[in-house]
């Protein structure tokens, strides 16, 4: 069952539909089941979804969605950012192994 469709149900129910409008998908199932096992009994007639509810409703899953994306650029940002720290500390560690090979210390006396 979609979301839309739980929350047309649960307003048949009884429910406020602002409130439901921004309810997460466990917690519609959550008060659908709820609603079931108390033996509550839809109103009569058709039920209708306020356009401007609906509205809401799709703007709070655009700005939900939107944090998502933002969330998952600094999560992708800071794993390039501790890649290039990762590949300048093997490479500083490259050139220190080279140098510590090509320049040997040699102990010298002077007569």
């Amino acid at each position: 069952m979609s979301d839309e469709c739980l929350r047309v149900k649960l307003v048949a129910y009884g429910y406020e539909e602002k409130a439901d409008f921004t309810s997460e998908r466990e917690e519609l199932l959550v008060r659908y089941a709820e609603v079931i096992a108390a033996g509550a009994k839809p109103k009569i007639g058709p039920v209708s979804v306020d356009p401007e509810a609906k509205e809401m409703g799709i703007d709070f899953e655009r700005r939900k969605l939107d944090m998502e994306r933002e969330q998952a650029d600094k999560q992708l940002a800071l794993e390039k950012q501790t890649f290039e720290i990762e590949a300048q500390k093997a490479e500083s560690e490259r050139l220190s192994d080279l140098l510590e090979n090509r320049w040997p210390i040699v102990d010298v006396k002077f007569c």
